[in-house]
């Protein structure tokens, strides 16, 4: 590699996206990698850390992230896929163990740093609140989690049609079997 200096530009600790980015990043990849004998030697925990010598900076947003990273030749930045997606002709996506962050990639799992979003409810609170059915199924509609919908154009990656499929027939199932 050349000797330069690299600068890293991210979120705050408080950030979800710095969270995620420490847990895959540090804790999941950092343990597979080809240098992961390395990690094991100094202690994982050494490596499940983020440096506090400059070269990590804290920033507020993706759009001071984006403007900092495209004007440092030698900087990355860490941020989420909508604004990647938005400057790719500035700015080049970094791949992870050869895999691109392509919007396939990420949503058939391949590119690693990408992490899902979860939705729990507890059951029995959802059958007597007619409120709470109605919010689980905004997320579920097609225009919210379709390929054009909603969650997409504020920088979620659409589930695959299959797995939308697939999860609203779990949905509906669970409120049938729960109504009879």
């Amino acid at each position: 590699l050349p000797k330069r200096e690299i600068i890293i530009y991210g979120h705050e600790k408080t950030a979800g996206i710095r969270e995620s980015f420490n847990a895959i990043i540090f804790k999941d990849i950092s343990r597979k990698s080809k240098v992961a004998p390395i990690y094991k030697k100094a202690g994982y925990e050494v490596y499940t850390q983020l440096r506090e010598d400059g070269r990590f900076i804290e920033l507020e947003s993706d759009e001071e992230i984006i403007e900092k990273t495209i004007a440092n030749k030698n900087a990355i930045g860490n941020l989420n896929y909508l604004y990647y997606s938005k400057n790719r002709k500035k700015a080049a996506g970094l791949s992870i163990d050869g895999v691109k962050p392509t919007l396939q990639n990420i949503e058939n799992g391949s590119y690693k740093p990408a992490r899902k979003l979860y939705m729990y409810y507890r059951k029995s609170n959802k059958d007597d609140n007619n409120e709470l059915q109605s919010y689980i199924s905004a997320f579920l509609c097609e225009d919210n989690i379709g390929e054009d919908g909603l969650l997409n154009e504020i920088g979620f990656v659409p589930l695959s049609k299959q797995n939308r499929e697939k999860t609203r027939k779990a949905y509906i199932k669970d409120r049938i079997l729960k109504s009879l």
